[in-house]
């Protein structure tokens, strides 16, 4: 419990300290750098302040809504075991239950860092520009920056993990193991929901750009919001309905379970897989046959920008 306790300490620290870094420049250098290597991007030298910029804001956004959500998560905890619905984390409560509650605190700071990457994607949606604006000629849908095999899929995958909570419930009545779980479980549905009203308000705002290359770095940056919201709330609710099955160990009364559990972890895996191997997708969609530029490319398009 020590170990879980300092888990959870280390997390909140990493959070701070991302929050603090991202006033650095070098740091928001390597972000960016980071980040372009994901998406499969070079960083424009014309738009690297710019972009610095927006990745500061996704960073920060992120660090501050998981420390909101681990505080809200913990306070929660606090509250339920004072109340009698969780028991309170001791030897005496079972190291199970103290997994289940840590791993449902750490789930909802995920949840949540989501949640502020994708609040400083609707603030940069929103910015304002005084300079030519070009816009694409067609309408984009979610689907173009998100495989639906990934939203089809955690449904899918949602669905297993009620059907796990729920056989539970009916066949081995409500324990201390399964109520943590299925918290767990209901933070990730209600993470679930927000993704699919945060995502079209992201995709339906739009950004103008100046030019194609900040044109397809908006892609980017919004593929990448809507992705870090999709995740963690799936993750939550297999992780919290696989938790609520083997906590109880030689305990459990519903071995039936044990198949739709199963389902979802594996059904985990591979979401995870393809979620990894589809960091372009929104390039597939958007911008096929498109290819990075050359160096001398690119230097000859800076002196024609430098010109103007």
């Amino acid at each position: 419990m020590i170990f879980l306790t300092c888990l959870i300490a280390a997390y909140a620290v990493f959070l701070a300290a991302t929050a603090a870094l991202t006033a650095a420049a070098p740091f928001q250098g390597w972000l960016t750098a980071r980040l372009g290597r994901r998406v499969g991007l070079g960083v424009p030298v014309d738009l690297d302040a710019r972009l610095r910029e927006r990745v500061r804001r996704r960073a920060l956004g992120g660090s501050v809504g998981g420390l909101v959500g681990l505080a809200v998560a913990l306070a929660a905890c606090a509250a339920a075991s004072l109340s009698g619905l969780f028991p309170w984390p001791s030897v005496a409560s079972g190291y199970s239950v103290w997994m289940v509650e840590t791993y449902g605190v750490l789930a909802v700071s995920a949840i949540a860092t989501g949640l502020g990457v994708g609040w400083a994607a609707l603030r940069a949606e929103t910015l304002p520009a005084d300079e030519p604006r070009v816009a694409r000629t067609r309408a984009v849908g979610v689907r173009d920056y998100v495989p639906s095999v990934l939203r089809v899929g955690g449904w899918h995958l949602l669905g297993l993990a009620v059907a796990t909570i729920v056989v539970i419930a009916v066949t081995g009545g409500v324990s201390p193991w399964l109520l943590p779980g299925a918290a767990v479980v209901a933070a990730g549905i209600g993470g679930m929901v927000t993704f699919e009203v945060v995502a079209r308000r992201i995709v339906s705002r739009g950004r103008p750009a100046s030019g194609t290359d900040e044109m397809v770095w908006n892609d980017a940056l919004r593929s990448e919001a809507l992705r870090d919201l999709l995740y963690a709330p799936l993750l939550a609710v297999v992780l919290g309905a696989w938790w609520s099955l083997i906590g109880q160990g030689d305990a459990l009364r519903a071995p039936l379970a044990l198949i739709p559990g199963a389902l979802g972890l594996g059904g985990m895996v591979l979401f995870g897989f393809i979620f990894r191997h589809t960091r372009t997708w929104y390039l597939e969609e958007l911008w096929p046959g498109s290819r990075r530029r050359t160096p001398d490319e690119e230097a000859r398009r800076i002196m024609a920008v430098q010109a103007r």
